[in-house]
């Protein structure tokens, strides 16, 4: 079989790198603070702070064009990660994630051997755009090329090393019970499915709804677990899923909780003495409180017989040329947060830490000319809550049932925005980093016009059914608001 090798595309002077995902840490603005290195050279730019940590700035532009780097910084640098070292690349846009197979990648040669720093071309099916790999390992070799090491001591760099990078995980509840599920994996929610009765329907599933043009069976992921025997009520959420050969499945669920970055390493062992299926389980995440919350192992799921049975019952056709890479790149477009503030906003999912609701336990220190409501405790870092819709020049919105707090980070403080609602993750439909300078609002205190606020709309969805929403840059509030303390 196989093997699947994941990348994430960026572009540099209209060239295409695909970077190994596992090594690409994040993409962040151009840094203000560049010093230059005493012996820089080449394409070494200089050294730069993030988050208290230093990072070395390499320009590689000029390999494309040898006048690029007298045009100034680009918009983004990409943050590196190898072998425990940090690198910023600096970069035009982040494009997407893509997923390719051993077949899909072409090695370029020199003699009888792969040379230079894009020695393999990933073989793209639409035809418009080549992808070049980075390769890292040649990177590091140049002479111009430092790392920086990470400040952890040896012992915590080995475990992190061993765990790999922190995820996204959704955490939500169903039939008064907590689970998760890596976030990069889900398709999609839907808030309040319209679930339309199916004669195939019984205690494992509820019937169907059509989102977007196609009729998902809307599953009972108790019974699919083996927890339940009595039939139980529909969901007022679905959870979508899509497996290896772009079917698409629905669990249903009572509610998000959170969403919570963390190390995969530090998931407990799920004890399958009991259980019906152990085998859907992957391990525990403990919770605040003392709660926790049942990892599930999304692969399994989508393979267990009834659910591809039911997937195959409602979707009859699946295209030919819709092959496995072709449904992975859909599933990893990027993703976004849809909430109300009470605009309708979507901000890039990447910017947000976690989701929680409004802490019960949080000191009232209301200042409207700073729009904050207080402060509170988040594992021990005193984290400002902010109320977002008085800072985007909203009417303020006091708390209620359905408000969530998003935790953002700055560059060296994190926030946290009390939001109206959190309504469901999705993805852009077309992505491109550039036009978070277009969000709104562009800037702090300054009064939009009409024009203004159309440019701010942005794609959501798919080529089948999109629409539009006002797109925030979450992270650039955070920067801003550090900026004017």
């Amino acid at each position: 079989m196989s093997a699947i090798h994941s990348y994430g595309v960026v572009q540099v002077s209209g060239v295409h790198l695909g970077i190994n995902i596992s090594a690409l840490i994040e993409a962040v603005e151009w840094p203000t603070d560049v010093l230059p290195h005493p012996t820089a050279r080449g394409i070494l730019v200089g050294i730069f702070t993030l988050r208290g940590k230093a990072v070395p700035l390499i320009d590689l532009r000029s390999f494309f064009a040898p006048n690029a780097v007298a045009s100034g910084p680009t918009p983004l640098v990409a943050i590196i990660k190898y072998n425990g070292g940090y690198l910023g690349i600096a970069i035009d846009a982040v494009c997407e994630i893509v997923k390719m197979a051993d077949n899909q990648r072409c090695t370029l040669i020199s003699g009888d051997t792969s040379t230079g720093l894009f020695p393999m071309l990933l073989m793209i099916q639409d035809g418009q755009r080549m992808i070049y790999a980075l390769d890292l390992a040649y990177l590091a070799s140049l002479p111009e090329v430092v790392f920086a090491t990470d400040p952890m001591s040896a012992s915590q760099s080995q475990a992190f090393k061993s765990s790999g990078l922190m995820r996204h995980y959704l955490v939500f509840e169903c039939d008064a019970r907590h689970f998760c599920i890596d976030a990069s994996v889900v398709t999609e929610l839907v808030d309040k499915p319209l679930i339309s009765p199916s004669d195939f329907g019984n205690e494992r599933c509820f019937g169907s709804v059509q989102v977007r043009g196609k009729k998902v069976a809307a599953l009972s992921l108790s019974h699919v677990l083996g927890f339940e025997t009595k039939t139980l009520a529909a969901k007022d959420q679905l959870l979508l899923l899509t497996g290896p050969d772009g079917r698409v499945s629905g669990f249903g669920y009572d509610r998000m909780v959170a969403i919570r970055r963390q190390d995969p390493s530090s998931m407990l062992a799920v004890p399958t003495y009991g259980l019906r299926e152990p085998d859907l389980l992957r391990g525990v995440m403990n919770l605040e409180n003392g709660a926790q919350a049942l990892l599930l192992a999304h692969e399994s799921l989508l393979n267990r017989p009834e659910v591809q049975s039911y997937a195959k019952i409602f979707q009859h056709e699946v295209l030919a040329s819709q092959s496995l890479h072709q449904a992975a790149k859909a599933v990893n477009r990027q993703a976004c947060l849809l909430f109300h503030a009470p605009i309708h906003f979507a901000a890039p999912l990447n910017q947000i830490t976690e989701i929680l609701e409004i802490p019960a336990q949080h000191i009232g220190l209301p200042q409207p000319e700073s729009h904050l409501l207080g402060q509170f405790s988040l594992r021990g870092e005193q984290i400002p809550l902010i109320c977002l819709s008085s800072l985007i020049e909203s009417s303020p919105q006091p708390p209620t049932l359905s408000s969530r707090v998003l935790i953002v980070r700055g560059n060296h403080s994190t926030f946290g925005f009390a939001v109206c609602k959190v309504d469901a993750i999705d993805s852009f439909k077309e992505f491109d980093p550039t036009k978070l300078e277009q969000g709104y609002p562009v800037n702090l205190g300054r009064g939009l016009s009409t024009n203004d606020r159309v440019r701010s709309l942005i794609s959501i969805g798919n080529q089948e059914h999109s629409w539009r929403a006002t797109l925030l840059d979450l992270r650039s509030l955070a920067m801003q608001l550090e900026a004017a303390r």
